[in-house]
């Protein structure tokens, strides 16, 4: 037979936030049990049109609408639909697939499966286009159904275990299914019936779950075992999974883990077991297991582990086998909630313990809290909160603090509903731990909502954070007065920050005006360090590559050595470039030794991506070296233009692979990792892909930089003529160059170029001032434009030597005499010399926006 299943599109109110894109491993693994005997295909509705987030009256819309879902079932003509509804909130979009399935056709059979309906088997049945459920697990309860519906009349659903279904407007529910042991006896999940790439690109883009404990795109989800024997009144999980625990032996998991990584290339592996370390005999095992196939891998545990069952050598076989992120869950800090009313039987002294422990071996753990309970008061929210701050101390990295939720088939639920504390309006749709629906006689619904505001703001945002709340929310009016002066205040710094940018085009003008005047040279502020000429590029507006590269270049003893001097005393930013600067076999030493000598200075490295593996470890080097790094990728084109353009095939596939590895370290911890930006370079080549790469890095939450190459002509490559001037040569291209900078969102740097092309100013630069080119061979150019004039080498005399050099000052009258830098990276060493005009222009633009900010606070 021809079996289709579904998991359904979000739909969720407005309060709980945009839906995520996840992997819905229940529905593969019971894809992978149909597969012997059925045609089976999956539709993830989610996934399928994830992109298309939507919102309607109060409510969050993602993936198919329902007409386009009954074309797909159109197109695939299934005998069987099975409908995965994993939780309540679930219910009304698998009711909307459930209608758009018999609108295809009314003779489909629909099958349900899932949390809602195994708690709520008779709502479920009760609507009208689900004609049968399945209670528990599916993998063997729906093959065995399946033979049955094969009989046609003759089959009888009576004697299948763990379903529901309806005859002669009753409702019958067969006998529970104990559940399956045996786990290593069911195949591996679907994976190849979905489109897994799919699912990496929503991961890239911060669109899938887990995302916080998710350490590179290309992640799966892995579930090693099922059951949890623990009774905790608020959890669901034993009612689908039982209490008994049962678990896949290590040799199992590793296949699962070796396949995942030869076929879809996985990076990270989230284990949603509910305790993977929960027998840590076989935990041991398993992480042994890893740790000797060497698997390239990091893992995390965002269900949580069981912090009574760690002890230091499992800890420290976790790291080994690439644990990043774990989360262990006291629920209360108050031991009596934790006992006699959550049930959980958890010594909270072992929770400190656990975080003292793994934050010991530099792995990342969190805190899970719950409140309000029946029974439980304010005064031990109180000192919950006092019990997350205390954990925040001993290495905790968040709290996340939720409100107890009844979910159906709960003792939770049971008691609430027995004690009239359930609200009175609730709906499937409304089950978030971060919507109150228990009311009791300690708080109303609003107050817990409020303390949980309160909790999470508090302990993960300081105190001074949860003043600020506490008067938005309780005092409005006030909060607003006492805010104006604040935001007057903010305001002004973000004007004087952009009045002295990142090119410090105000202060640079003063400084350096008066230093000229009394002939001092500034200390150096940054340098473009070409690390090496070679390159494994072909660019079309690049001759580098053509040329052996230097031999006699620069050692790191002799980079640390010229670092030294005093001249660089007030450097703040060293630009790694080449060629390909990680072709050079010792970067990280380079980038170590110039932290070592300047740490006060920012290191930006720019690659063209080719070798992003290369780019990583070294990027992930100076992360675990406690050094701050920015990475730019040239990117001239989106998809296999980019690779015309570069002159390698593959090029763009590589560049785009990079940037997602960058952006999840990036939004990891973004503490320690620097910005991460694409370069475009415009020439007459790509200037018509300018706004399709600003799209691109708009889309991926990264910088986006665009050079003016009117340096194209000086490479002299393929088709251009020796000597040919850059303004004739890129004159009617300049034009439409602004043209289309306007319609990019406001930034500094195209901005003040294109006032500079509008009113033909003429700049004057600090290169050799306060900035300088250096090669690799240790020789000193003013800048790209002026690569071919020297100043001399570091080599044979120290900067401080060739600074006050005839030769130095011939070559700053050559470039005071330059019309103008024409790379916007260069803004940090080249100012307007007219730049009162211009500012006059902004400063009219900060006024407006303060006053209307401040009608904004007012309303």
């Amino acid at each position: 037979m021809k079996i289709c299943l579904i998991n359904p599109p979000q739909i969720l109110k407005e309060q709980f936030g945009a839906p995520f894109v996840f992997q819905p491993l229940g529905l593969l693994y019971v894809a992978a049990a149909l597969e012997k005997e059925h045609d089976v295909s999956v539709i993830d509705a989610t996934l399928e049109d994830w992109r298309n987030l939507r919102k309607a009256g109060d409510k969050y819309y993602m993936g198919l609408n329902f007409n386009r879902l009954k074309e797909r079932i159109l197109e695939l003509n299934p005998d069987i639909v099975g409908i995965s509804i994993p939780f309540s909130v679930n219910f009304e979009s698998a009711a909307g697939v459930a209608a758009a399935v018999k609108a295809a056709d009314k003779n489909i059979l629909v099958i349900a499966g899932g949390v809602h309906p195994t708690v709520k088997p008779k709502e479920t049945l009760e609507c009208k286009n689900i004609d049968i459920i399945v209670l528990g697990e599916g993998e063997i309860t729906l093959p065995e159904l399946l033979k049955e519906v094969k009989k046609g009349k003759s089959g009888n659903y009576g004697k299948v275990k763990g379903i529901g279904y309806k005859t002669a407007g009753k409702t019958v529910l067969t006998p529970e299914r104990k559940s399956f042991e045996e786990l290593d006896e069911l195949p591996c999940p679907a994976r190849h019936l979905v489109d897994m790439e799919e699912y990496f690109n929503a991961l890239s883009e911060r669109k899938g779950a887990r995302d916080m404990y998710t350490y590179s795109y290309r992640a799966v989800s892995i579930m090693t075992s099922r059951g949890c024997p623990f009774g905790c009144n608020f959890c669901s999980i034993h009612l689908t999974m039982g209490r008994r625990f049962r678990a896949r032996t290590p040799e199992n998991i590793i296949a699962e883990i070796k396949e995942v990584i030869t076929k879809y290339k996985v990076k990270h592996i989230n284990f949603e077991d509910d305790n993977i370390t929960f027998d840590r005999k076989r935990a041991k095992e398993l992480f042994d297991l890893m740790i000797e196939n060497k698997f390239d891998i990091t893992w995390s545990a965002p269900n949580g582990i069981r912090a009574d069952t760690l002890d230091e050598e499992l800890v420290i076989k976790m790291k080994a086998s690439g644990c990043k992120r774990v989360f262990v869950a006291p629920e209360s800090g108050v031991q009596r909630v934790v006992d006699k009313i959550i049930g959980k039987k958890m010594d909270l002294k072992k929770i400190e313990e656990a975080v003292i422990l793994l934050k010991k071996h530099d792995i990342i753990v969190d805190g899970s809290f719950v409140i309000g309970f029946p029974g439980e008061t304010k005064n031990d929210i109180k000192n919950t909160v006092k019990f997350a701050l205390k954990l925040k101390k001993l290495g905790m990295s968040a709290a996340g603090f939720h409100i107890a939720t009844p979910y159906y088939g709960t003792k939770l639920y049971e008691e609430a509903e027995k004690n009239g504390f359930l609200r009175e309006d609730l709906q499937n749709g409304m089950f978030s731990t971060t919507e109150s629906l228990i009311e009791t006689k300690d708080w109303s619904l609003a107050e817990i909502k409020q303390l949980r505001d309160y909790a999470d703001v508090r302990v993960n945002q300081g105190f001074k954070k949860s003043i600020s709340v506490f008067l938005e929310k309780k005092y409005p009016i006030l909060y607003a007065v006492l805010k104006f002066p604040f935001v007057l205040f903010y305001q002004s710094r973000r004007f004087i920050r952009f009045f002295v940018p990142s090119g410090r085009i105000f202060r640079n003008a003063l400084v350096t005006f008066i230093e000229r005047k009394r002939k001092k040279l500034p200390k150096i502020k940054y340098i473009v360090f070409e690390v090496t000429d070679a390159c494994n590029s072909r660019c079309q507006h690049c001759s580098i590559w053509k040329f052996k590269p230097k031999k006699n270049i620069l050692t790191v003893e002799e980079i640390r050595k010229l670092l030294a001097e005093d001249i660089f005393e007030s450097l703040k930013t060293v630009l790694l470039t080449g060629g390909e600067a990680v072709i050079r076999k010792d970067i990280k030493e380079i980038i170590s030794a110039i932290h070592e000598v300047r740490p006060e200075a920012e290191i930006s490295l720019s690659t063209n991506g080719l070798l992003p593996e290369r780019v990583l470890e070294v990027v992930n080097y100076a992360l675990e070296q406690n050094i701050v790094i920015n990475v730019g990728v040239s990117l001239d084109a989106v998809g296999e233009r980019h690779d015309t353009v570069r002159g390698v095939k593959g090029n763009f596939k590589k560049v785009d692979y990079l940037l997602r590895e960058l952006v999840t370290i990036r939004n990891r911890d973004r503490s320690k990792m620097g910005a991460v930006l694409v370069g475009h370079t415009i020439s007459n080549l790509t200037s018509d892909s300018l706004l399709e790469v600003y799209d691109y890095a708009n889309k991926l939450d990264i910088g986006f930089i665009t050079q003016l190459y009117e340096e194209f002509s000086f490479y002299h490559n393929e088709g251009e003529k020796d000597g040919v001037q850059p303004a004739n040569y890129n004159k009617q291209y300049l034009k439409d160059l602004v043209k289309q900078l306007r319609k990019l969102p406001p930034s500094f740097h195209n901005e003040i170029l294109i006032y500079a092309l509008k009113h033909k100013l003429k700049y004057k630069c600090d290169s050799l001032r306060s900035f300088f080119l250096l090669h690799s061979d240790g020789t000193v150019s003013p800048c790209l434009r002026f690569s071919h004039l020297s100043s001399g080498s570091v080599k044979t005399e120290t900067l401080t030597e060739l600074w006050k050099s005839k030769e130095t000052c011939g070559i700053r009258g050559t470039v005071d005499a330059c019309k103008g830098c024409s790379n916007s990276w260069a803004t940090d060493w080249s100012y307007d010399a007219w730049f009162l005009s211009f500012w006059r222009i902004k400063l009219s633009l900060l006024l407006r926006k303060l006053l209307f900010k401040f009608k904004k606070v007012l309303s």
